[in-house]
């Protein structure tokens, strides 16, 4: 479903964790568009309206700008 840069969390109705950088994660996510929450230690991100048919890329580093 997605791809996380960092290791981190990732939760969008189901959770996914790694503690490596640069990984895949799938969520079983009901149809239609919801906030996406991505965090690790010292960064949270939330994408908001995100369709389940998308595939999100996530940067945590590029939330600090």
């Amino acid at each position: 479903m997605g791809h996380m840069i960092q290791a981190g969390t990732v939760d969008m109705f189901d959770t996914a964790t790694s503690a490596t950088p640069d990984w895949d994660f799938t969520l079983k996510v009901p149809p239609g568009s919801h906030a996406l929450v991505a965090y690790d230690a010292a960064t949270m991100v939330i994408q908001r309206n995100i369709s389940t048919a998308a595939t999100p890329s996530v940067d945590l580093t590029a939330a600090q700008r």
